[in-house]
């Protein structure tokens, strides 16, 4: 490796400039980069000693380190059983496409909805909001039928 790179500054570089070993060096390398890096990581480091090792410690609960929620029965469930449930489909994948060869490669793989710290069950839409959709879908339908009567 440092003889390719002694061929790159014999070939590219001109003796004469004086910041030809200045422009070789990379835009991070600077001092005022390194130092500011060095704050973020103390910074980072600081904010996870505040909020402590989510992995030490006697909370049951599912916790989003982020936003300090707690999870679900649901999405604990999920996250449990996620390894256990991707093996049973890669094994079914493979027996069925690559063994017995009785499905195309080509077909699309069902998706896992699984629930998520994001993706939690919907709440149910209250009734006033039902019963809009409901009176919108319905006055769609009569204005149609008065169209095709037209």
């Amino acid at each position: 490796m440092p003889n390719t790179v002694n061929v790159f500054q014999v070939q590219y570089l001109v003796e004469n400039e004086p910041n030809a070993e200045k422009s070789l060096k990379h835009h991070k390398s600077s001092n005022s980069s390194q130092k500011t890096l060095r704050t973020k990581v103390l910074k980072l480091a600081d904010a996870m000693k505040a909020l402590g090792n989510p992995f030490q410690g006697d909370v049951e609960e599912l916790l989003n380190i982020g936003t300090g929620n707690c999870a679900s029965e649901e999405v604990v469930k999920a996250l449990r059983s996620m390894e256990s449930l991707g093996q049973n489909q890669f094994k079914n994948f493979v027996k069925t496409v690559i063994e017995d060869r009785t499905e195309s490669i080509h077909d699309t793989i069902k998706k896992n909805s699984l629930p998520l710290f994001k993706r939690q069950n919907p709440k149910p839409k209250p009734k006033s909001k039902q019963q809009v959709s409901a009176l919108r879908s319905d006055c769609n339908l009569v204005f149609s039928r008065l169209y095709i009567a037209t």
